[in-house]
């Protein structure tokens, strides 16, 4: 009962204007999920993280974005078995979420620079369980929208 939209199909650098402009060019969208794996210099740092930006728009669709990453989060660490590092709100950051005009989120799945994390993202069991993941705090953010 969703329509989804990808923005890349191929490993293909998109910048973050072409983003920004792909995010706010579909009229008919509830909700803006992106998917990403965190990385740092520290490759001891593990676990899941999801970002959001809230603007005043948000009361239209019935939920904000710190809603909707709150439950994307719970659903990617029950399901992961990953450390959470909660939901934030990097502020002007990251572009994509700042000039969304519906309710948005950044997933970071896990640190693809921790050698573990790494290998459990490379395998097909994993990346199913995080997309099933996301899509059933999509599905419950829908049902919290009235949609």
């Amino acid at each position: 009962g969703i329509t989804v939209y990808a923005s890349r199909t191929t490993d293909e650098y998109i910048g973050r204007d072409g983003r920004v402009e792909f995010a706010t060019s579909y009229d008919n969208a509830d909700l803006y999920v992106s998917v990403h794996n965190n990385s740092s210099s520290n490759k001891n740092y593990d676990g899941t993280l999801v970002m959001y930006h809230n603007g005043d728009y948000e009361k239209d669709y019935g939920i904000t974005s710190k809603e909707v990453a709150e439950i994307v989060l719970k659903e990617l660490v029950n399901d992961l078995g990953t450390r959470s590092w909660g939901v934030r709100d990097p502020l002007d950051q990251v572009w994509v979420l700042y000039y969304s005009e519906l309710p948005s989120i950044m997933c970071e799945v896990s640190f693809i620079s921790n050698d573990a994390e790494l290998e459990r993202l490379k395998t097909e069991e994993f990346q199913e369980t995080a997309a099933q993941a996301i899509y059933n705090g999509i599905m419950i953010a829908k049902e919290k929208m009235g949609k």
